[in-house]
């Protein structure tokens, strides 16, 4: 990749070269006239044998230029310095004399056009201050914007030959050589790419940016439109008195420079605006990343927080559960021991009294089993494996038809339904949804149980199903909460961890659980899980 220095030290080169075939171009077209004219070759010198030939003052001074501009940007001897200066200032005096020469008749039959004469003083003079005043961005600038207005005069000149109205000097027509008007024109591209890309004109047409682009796109479509349009106006008119050369480069150049002037205003507007709008968004986009980093970091404070308090919950749950089996062991074998020693000397009443103690003793040991087991939950270690839950929930089934042989109970489990998930979770899942529905269908003459995949619904939603007693909606949200029971104990024994116990699976294994059910029809649990 390059660097910006090497990038830079490119675009010089680039320059450089630019310059040195500006330079070999124009001393090659002086030469060509300079033989022409020497040869009796006429055509050599004018292009065209009706246009004007180059004449040999000029031809020697271009090709002076041509040299010296050849070697403007290389490294030079103090020797070649000197000879190039003086060079220029004999030039610089011949230019000044040849526009005298239009008043006072100082080269008596000379056909060099005062017009050239001007351009060559004014070319030394930038060459000679390019070369001695130290360089410098207001320099530069002033060089270059006179480069263009010579470069203005060239392309007029070349226009003229093109409308076929040569200029105008008092009242006699004194034509320029075409190709004199080229070598105006290549110069004046020599001596702006001379001052450097920090200039002005390179910076607003040269340049990477996208003003220059635009420039780049636009005043080439103005030269050539407008160009265009004075062909086809002289070709179909003829306006006595009026010089189309000077009338089209005129509107050629001012259309440009308001061009320029509106594109670089424009330009400037849109970059002002989309720095503004890119400085704007980026402190917003700034902010927002502060506040998703500060909100990151209180979700993660939170969630450490919250998981904190889980484990100390969790620890402070399974060693009361321990701690409370003790007391009960004693309560449940003092009771036994007090009916096997006294139940001779307790009437019906106390018998019954000590009864309950060890009921409600054994109903509170397995509310501690319970616990103990869905404390063991969240501290397990998930392992995923192909599970068969129809397979699972038919040895469930199996396990439940034989507690008691007397009940009624047609399981429906539809085959084939593998899931990706910790096998002995879901026998959890299983076994505590199957227990609910048989409980609360022991009431029914006819127990049905169904397990299977529902279709209609979106994704793999699995169902438990069963024609029980059902319950009221309007309580589902209590459901799945620790100890929550929606029947009375004595109707339907059971501590109120079970459904509890299925939630926190479905939680873990990254699935979600809900209920649908009426009072009296029966009750259907669906889960899905997202977890592969």
């Amino acid at each position: 990749m390059k660097t910006h220095i090497q990038d830079r030290q490119d675009r010089q080169d680039r320059q450089d070269r630019f310059i040195a075939l500006v330079g070999i171009i124009t001393t090659a077209i002086a030469l060509i006239a300079m033989l022409g004219l020497i040869t009796g070759w006429t055509i050599l010198a004018s292009v065209r044998s009706e246009y004007m030939p180059m004449p040999m003052i000029s031809a020697i001074i271009f090709s002076a230029f041509g040299i010296i501009i050849h070697r403007f940007n290389r490294a030079a001897s103090s020797k070649w310095v000197s000879i190039a200066s003086g060079v220029l200032i004999l030039i610089m005096i011949t230019g000044v004399l040849l526009v005298l020469d239009a008043f006072y008749d100082i080269f008596p039959g000379s056909q060099a056009s005062p017009y050239i004469g001007l351009f060559f003083a004014i070319f030394s003079l930038l060459c000679l201050l390019k070369k001695i005043l130290p360089p410098g961005k207001l320099i530069n600038n002033i060089i270059s914007i006179t480069g263009v207005i010579l470069l203005c005069f060239g392309f007029t000149i070349v226009l003229a030959y093109l409308v076929g109205t040569p200029l105008l000097y008092g009242k006699e027509p004194v034509p320029i050589a075409l190709n004199g008007g080229v070598c105006v024109m290549l110069l004046s591209l020599g001596i702006i790419s001379a001052c450097g890309e920090e200039n002005v004109v390179l910076r607003l047409f040269a340049g990477n940016g996208p003003n220059a682009k635009i420039q780049r796109k636009i005043v080439p479509l103005v030269f050539g439109s407008i160009s265009m349009g004075s062909l086809f106006f002289v070709n179909f008119h003829d306006i006595r008195g009026v010089n189309y050369a000077i009338i089209s480069a005129g509107g050629i150049i001012l259309v440009s420079l308001v061009s320029v002037i509106i594109v670089q205003s424009s330009v400037e507007t849109i970059l002002n605006d989309a720095t503004k709008n890119y400085e704007e968004n980026k402190l917003y986009n700034f902010k927002i990343s502060e506040l998703n980093n500060s909100l990151e970091q209180r979700v993660a404070d939170r969630t450490k927080q919250a998981s904190d308090l889980n484990r100390e919950l969790e620890s402070f749950s399974y060693s009361v559960s321990h701690d409370l089996r003790s007391p009960l062991r004693g309560i449940d074998g003092w009771s036994l021991a007090l009916f096997e020693d006294y139940s001779d000397k307790l009437d019906a009443k106390g018998v019954e009294y000590i009864n309950t103690i060890r009921k409600e003793t054994q109903r509170m040991s397995s509310l501690i089993d319970d616990l103990i087991k869905l404390s063991h939950l969240s501290r397990s270690e998930l392992k995923y494996s192909v599970v068969d839950l129809s397979k699972l929930a038919s040895a469930i089934a199996g396990r439940l038809g034989g507690v008691d042989p007397a009940r009624k109970l047609e399981f429906l489990i539809e085959p084939g339904l593998v899931v990706t998930g910790d096998s002995g979770l879901l026998e959890v899942v299983l076994s505590n949804l199957f227990e609910n529905s048989y409980k609360f269908t022991g009431t029914r003459a006819k127990a049905i149980i169904e397990f299977g995949l529902d279709k209609e619904k979106e994704g793999e939603v699995f169902y438990v199903k069963d024609n029980g007693v059902g319950f009221d909606m309007a309580y589902a949200g209590k459901l799945f909460g620790a100890f929550q029971r929606m029947h009375k104990h004595s109707e339907y024994p059971g501590t109120g961890i079970g459904l509890a116990t299925v939630r926190r699976v479905i939680t873990l294994l990254n699935g979600t659980i809900w209920a649908e059910s009426k009072i009296d029809e029966g009750a259907t649990f669906y889960f899905n899980l997202r977890a592969q």
